[in-house]
């Protein structure tokens, strides 16, 4: 049953699949927080069949002192990110919800930042710094921040780093859990700006994302990003081009990554080119599948 609202400024919902072994630096991170805002972190259980409990009440002491809570909430009826995030935020007990995921690492301000920003948006993304997953963490110089239209539409938040209002998650009807795999984000960022929303970006936070590891691994990622990219194009219907325009500038593009193999065959174990082959190829299938022309 949803909980009372108002008990915390601030509830922050980390949808959680099997990540009893990785969570425990976010844990930690989040019980760190540099702020005197009273705060809980919702871990919320999909699916799993790991040890996830049990890793839970190993960090709950860091937690157990006023303003603080840690729980752990079951979302097993169904698997699915979107599922797992609505749970959580209908379980929350606060107007304003951040949303990160487990096996990443938010800045010391990660709460306080992101409050801040609520306080004039309704919803708000933060900075991304690329992280192998070892230690010592990377230098933060350089954020990246996802504030430019995707699609040629419309500017969409990172799932991993974000906040948004509870009463905006449900205007719209919380997130769409027909999608997995990829656009989640974009598919909740952009009903909330066709609802008259507003949507900030700082870059005075950020998370250390985990990077995924090895060609195939990249390359299965991104192909899920490019079928969900056609979704998301067929399902708000921002198909701007013919089909003879998007198979002449798909061509051109399959036609420069293969190129650049040949030329290069290194180029197989490289990241970027692995993310444009998947996001390519998930793309070119999507596109198929949803009968539409991916921007």
């Amino acid at each position: 049953m949803p909980q009372p609202q108002d008990n915390f400024d601030v509830s922050i919902v980390i949808p959680t699949y099997n990540a009893a072994n990785s969570i425990g630096m976010q844990l930690a991170a989040l019980a760190k927080q540099d702020t005197n805002l009273r705060y809980e972190v919702i871990v919320v259980n999909n699916c799993s069949t790991d040890n996830l409990d049990e890793t839970i009440q190993n960090y709950q002491h860091l937690f157990d002192y006023d303003g603080r809570d840690l729980r752990l909430v079951n979302a097993s009826e169904k698997a699915g990110v979107n599922y797992a995030r609505n749970v959580g935020i209908k379980n929350s007990r606060s107007e304003q919800i951040l949303i990160c995921d487990a096996d990443d690492i938010v800045a010391t301000n990660f709460v306080a930042e992101l409050h801040n920003c609520l306080n004039t948006n309704d919803l708000v993304g933060g900075g991304l710094v690329p992280w192998t997953g070892e230690l010592p963490l990377p230098p933060h110089e350089n954020i990246l921040i996802f504030n430019q239209p995707k699609l040629n539409y419309l500017p969409v938040i990172p799932g991993c780093c974000f906040g948004l209002h509870k009463r905006a998650a449900e205007a719209i009807g919380y997130f769409d859990e027909s999608f997995m795999g990829g656009c989640d984000e974009a598919e909740l960022s952009w009903r909330i700006q066709q609802k008259g929303f507003t949507i900030g970006f700082t870059s005075k936070t950020f998370i250390y994302y985990r990077l995924r590891h090895g060609s195939s691994q990249i390359i299965k990622q991104h192909y899920r990003y490019g079928l969900m990219e056609s979704h998301l194009s067929k399902v708000f219907g921002i198909e701007n081009l013919t089909g003879r325009d998007w198979l002449l500038k798909e061509y051109r593009r399959v036609r420069h990554l293969l190129g650049q193999a040949i030329h290069n065959p290194k180029l197989i174990h490289d990241r970027n080119w692995c993310e444009k082959v998947g996001l390519t190829i998930g793309r070119w299938r999507g596109s198929i599948r949803e009968r539409t022309w991916t921007p």
